[in-house]
């Protein structure tokens, strides 16, 4: 420890003091004014409140009333859905006769129906 240090030290640890002391002396002020506000507080009469500015009431436009819509399709399009669903089932079950027909005309047998190899 230097001299030079030591003195730093010491001229540091002093302002850190007068620092400390101003900051009480400015709490303390504060805190004085704070109580003197306080008392005057009740002598003071109320703010007066203020005035509503502008319309009064529900802003824009009502909706348009409209009736209320079903759920779900009308019955000419379930009928409609109906048609088409019943076309697709046809041209599934010809697509299916169709693939067993080519499988009855195949030449070379289904490897099922080969003979076990001995």
């Amino acid at each position: 420890n230097s001299p030079e240090r030591r003195a730093a030290d010491e001229e540091r640890r002093r302002q850190a003091v007068t620092e400390q002391k101003g900051r009480e002396a400015r709490a303390a002020d504060k805190a004085q004014k704070k109580a003197g506000d306080d008392a005057n507080k009740g002598a003071r009469a109320p703010r007066e409140p203020k005035a509503a500015t502008g319309p009064h009431g529900p802003q824009g436009t009502p909706r348009v009333p409209h009736a209320p819509k079903s759920h779900g399709p009308t019955a000419e399009e379930a009928a409609k859905n109906r048609a088409a669903h019943e076309a697709r089932l046809r041209a599934a079950q010809q697509h299916e006769a169709q693939l067993q027909e080519r499988a009855a005309k195949r030449k070379k047998p289904a490897a099922s129906d080969l003979p076990i190899p001995r």
